[in-house]
């Protein structure tokens, strides 16, 4: 994790609200940089880890290129599936904006690794993402905003909720099906 974090530039106290998956515009990329952005310009702490690549890469790193703050978005690229839970591991609060799920393995993912989640509300998420438990189900891209500020302010909060992301996730064990 420690050589990870040296390849991509992140520092000790860095705040990472990372996202996973595949690179592509109906994962709303472009949508959750906007959101990211807005919330790193304000809390020089933060960063944003987008793991994966995918048809919308190169104008996702085109629309970064233009942001003040564009040396606190990393975009990693394909990342070998071996190594997948250390970057998880990297992460602070994971997100995405996507509204086009069916049942996202990213989002139990995160949960396994202990990380507090903020989603664009969808029914998809409604039973692994809980209000003011481990993370937010935001109902707008602005309120998405608020909630990842909140989250990225509040290191018990994240804690608490990554801790409850843990424990609902054991309900999607293997053991569980």
């Amino acid at each position: 994790i420690e050589k990870i974090k040296q390849k991509w530039g992140i520092k000790k106290d860095d705040i990472v609200l990372l996202f996973v998956g595949r690179i592509a515009e109906e994962k709303r990329v472009l949508e959750l940089l906007d959101i990211c952005g807005n919330v790193i310009s304000k809390n020089p702490s933060a960063k944003m880890l987008f793991v994966g690549n995918g048809p919308a890469f190169d104008e996702l790193e085109n629309a970064a290129a233009t942001k003040d703050f564009r040396d606190r978005i990393v975009f990693t690229g394909y990342v070998d599936w071996s190594d997948i839970s250390s970057y998880y591991k990297l992460g602070d609060v994971f997100v995405t904006a996507s509204m086009s799920e069916m049942h996202s393995m990213t989002i139990l993912e995160a949960m396994f690794s202990g990380l507090p989640v903020i989603v664009r509300d969808d029914t998809s998420y409604h039973d692994t993402v809980f209000n003011d438990v481990n993370g937010y189900l935001a109902k707008t891209d602005k309120e998405m905003e608020e909630k990842i500020e909140d989250l990225v302010k509040d290191k018990e909060k994240r804690v608490l909720y990554g801790k409850n992301s843990e424990k609902i996730s054991s309900s999607f064990s293997i053991d569980v099906h």
